[in-house]
Parts: structure tokens; sequence; C-alpha cells
């Protein structure tokens, strides 16, 4: 792969989940990451995962056709 990233949403979002399943976190929870904090709630009254943090544009490419 590319090596770590800065930071990967849709993973926290995935552990959030997993800890809640295993019993080792609460629904709603902060995680830290290389990019900065992420808070992550998985909403029991909905039952969606709710994701909140800073976003940077970290790339700027252009494809060439």
């Amino acid at each position: 792969g590319t090596g770590e990233t800065a930071a990967c949403g849709s993973g926290a979002c995935a552990a959030t989940v997993a800890g809640v399943l295993n019993s080792k976190t609460e629904r709603k929870i902060l995680i830290h990451l290389l990019g900065g904090d992420l808070e992550v709630e998985w909403a029991k009254k909905d039952d969606n995962v709710y994701l909140t943090g800073p976003a940077e544009e970290v790339y700027r490419g252009e494809v060439m056709i």
C-alpha cells in the first residue's frame, strides 16, 4: 500500500462500531489521528454513524487524456 495516512474517516467509523459491539467504547467517542481529532457517534435513535472533524485538501491533481 501507500503507507499510513493522516486520517481515515471510514476506518474511524468502523473502529467505533467494532468498539461498541465488543463493549470496549461508548457510542460517541473522540478519536485522535495524525491529521486531527475526529468525533464519531453511532446513534441509537436512527442507527446511523456520524463523523465530525476537520477537512483539508492534501493533494490536487489533473487527469490528462
